[in-house]
């Protein structure tokens, strides 16, 4: 090192010192601490190339190079002494850094010792995450029991700020969703209970602790309902009955509840029970509304009244299994019920009244199940009103049908059974059928084991690839009456016999000049065959083309001469296959 380098270098002392800026913020949304985990955001160093400043994280150390031009790419030089007189050893800087400890404005401080001159150069260092403030406008709002209702309309924006190095990315999660960033203001418009979280990043990588604004979207006008009381039958009035208007809201209650009658203006209801009594004569109608505390109005419901002078209609109706035939019959099964349903035009129907030949009539409450006894039936029925006024009996006929179809299969072309196990060719077709003795038989289903699902009998079935199958089939009936599953167990066995034919000695000349094998006289020629399924049925034989015979024993060879032995085996399915031998027996 030169004279003049050690001289500047003794002139130079390098100084840190920071001007500290505090600001707090109240925020009015309270910290959460649960919900989904927020989006990693290292510490980092940002850059404002507009403004020309440098942010620095609070909790991260530096360390200082020197260079001989601005340009980025030239060669830097780490700082690695420290003079004796600094607060930490050359040692603690190389391996920690210098620390900062206040965030805001910092200065790294050159002074010239000869010349007294003095250059700060400045950055600033940021520690503090921003503040976000929530803000839900739009809609009308109501507090009830310490929760936050809103109505339609609503919308819910994000501002963010930071006093430094500036907001880089706001997030938000609803209802416990991933965050992700915040672009643009949020319209709710679904009824639900809401948890808005939502926090912000500076470019420092400082976040802030997510604040939650919890409330429920409510978008559901109240329910409301009418009961007369008083002097009246049912809808019909006398000057001394009222309406009981009643009205529920299950979130932000009911506010106001108006009715009129007729044309007239809406008025608020302020008691409970409304009066007719200056109406006239006639027919007339009560509308009425309700609306909630967050403005949601439902429809308005409109209530006729009058004076009633005739007997309700009654009618008949039977649930589940009904089947009207071509003929105009109606089956039912053991399961169907007959629901019964009465209108009055006035005052409304007092009582539903039933009866089974010969049986008194009785009080109809429910839906009710018909005697289950099989045959042809009939149930008489009417209604009254609460004037008195009595429907004349009415009859609906039925057939009960309380027995399911009967199905059976026949099978078509070679066919072979042992126990359950049906032995069938590619050739063979299995024919379904069903009988019903009542509403007949509405559809035939089989199921092949493995199969996802039935399929209706159109066809008959035939199985061409070899293997062993359970099929199951089954029927129901026109009012679903249906039969226990009946099973087929189905071999398909498309291959013939294997045929074996073994001589008793070795022969005298395994290949004559015919390339014929030689025998002795009196050698015994066994004859046999194996099968893979259906099993062998049995075996012939012929010599020379002869007459063809059973084989039932060995074959003793007692006569001298050259033999074309011809074998034919048939399995159960009659699967055949041949052998041809040919040998000489020596004399």
């Amino acid at each position: 090192m030169s004279r003049i380098e050690s001289s500047l270098l003794r002139s130079l002392l390098l100084f840190l010192f920071t001007l500290v800026s505090f600001s707090f913020s109240v925020h009015a949304q309270q910290p959460t601490t649960d919900g989904p985990p927020v989006i990693p955001s290292p510490h980092k160093i940002y850059v404002d190339t507009a403004d020309n400043k440098l942010f620095w994280p609070y909790d991260m150390p530096f360390w200082v190079r020197l260079t001989a031009s601005p340009d980025p790419n030239a060669p830097s030089y780490l700082l690695q002494r420290v003079a004796p007189e600094s607060d930490i050893t050359t040692d603690q800087y190389n391996k920690q850094g210098i620390a900062l400890e206040i965030q805001g404005k910092q200065f790294i401080r050159w002074y010239n010792y000869v010349t007294k001159q003095t250059v700060n150069l400045m950055f600033f260092t940021d520690g503090a995450p921003p503040v976000t403030r929530a803000t839900c406008s739009g809609a009308e709002t109501a507090v009830v029991a310490s929760t936050t209702f809103y109505g339609r309309g609503l919308q819910c924006s994000l501002a963010a700020q930071d006093e430094l190095s500036g907001v880089e990315n706001t997030y938000f999660s609803l209802n416990d969703q991933p965050y992700q960033p915040y672009s643009s203001t949020l319209a709710l418009n679904k009824q639900q209970p809401v948890v808005l979280r939502y926090y912000a990043v500076d470019h420092v990588g400082f976040a802030e602790k997510p604040l939650a604004l919890r409330f429920t979207v409510d978008l559901t006008p109240p329910t409301t309902t009418d009961a007369i009381t008083g002097n009246a039958l049912g809808t019909v009035l006398s000057s001394q009955a009222k309406f009981r208007i009643t009205s529920t809201d299950a979130l932000s209650g009911v506010a106001t509840i108006h009715a009129r009658f007729d044309a007239q203006d809406y008025k608020l209801i302020t008691e409970d029970e409304l009066a007719p009594s200056d109406l006239t004569d006639g027919p007339h109608t009560l509308s009425y509304y309700a609306v909630d505390r967050v403005g949601n109005r439902e429809a308005a419901h409109d209530v006729q009244f009058y004076l009633d002078r005739v007997a309700p209609t009654v009618e008949a109706k039977v649930l589940n299994d009904l089947w009207l035939s071509p003929s105009g019959t109606r089956f039912i099964s053991s399961r169907s019920k007959v629901e019964l349903t009465s209108q009055d035009n006035k005052s409304g129907v007092a009582k539903i009244e039933y009866a089974f030949e010969p049986s008194k009539y009785q009080l109809y409450s429910s839906p009710f199940l018909m005697p289950n006894h099989a045959g042809s039936a009939k149930v008489m029925y009417q209604a009254t009103d609460k004037l008195g006024n009595t429907s004349p009996p009415a009859t609906l006929p039925y057939v009960m049908d309380t027995v399911p179809p009967q199905s059976t299969y026949n099978i078509v072309g070679p066919k072979y059974q042992v126990r359950s196990d049906i032995y069938i060719t590619s050739a063979t077709r299995i024919e379904l059928s069903s009988t019903d003795d009542a509403s007949g038989v509405e559809q035939l289903l089989y199921q092949v084991e493995g199969a996802p699902e039935a399929q209706p009998y159109t066809t008959p079935l035939s199985y061409p690839e070899e293997g062993r199958r359970l099929v199951r089939y089954w029927s129901t009936d026109h009012v679903e009456n249906r039969e226990l599953d009946r099973a087929l167990v189905l071999i398909t066995d498309n291959t013939p016999p294997q045929i074996f034919a073994n001589f008793s000695i070795a022969p005298v000349l395994a290949s004559n000049a015919n390339g014929v094998a030689e025998y002795r006289r009196l050698t015994s020629l066994f004859l046999g065959a194996t099968d893979n399924a259906a099993g062998v049925h049995k075996i012939y034989y012929s010599f020379d083309g002869g007459k063809e015979s059973e084989y039932s024993t060995p074959l003793v060879l007692d006569h001298a001469g050259t033999f074309d032995l011809l074998i034919r085996v048939d399995d159960n399915l009659g699967n055949q296959s041949t052998k041809r031998i040919r040998f000489v027996i020596r004399g």
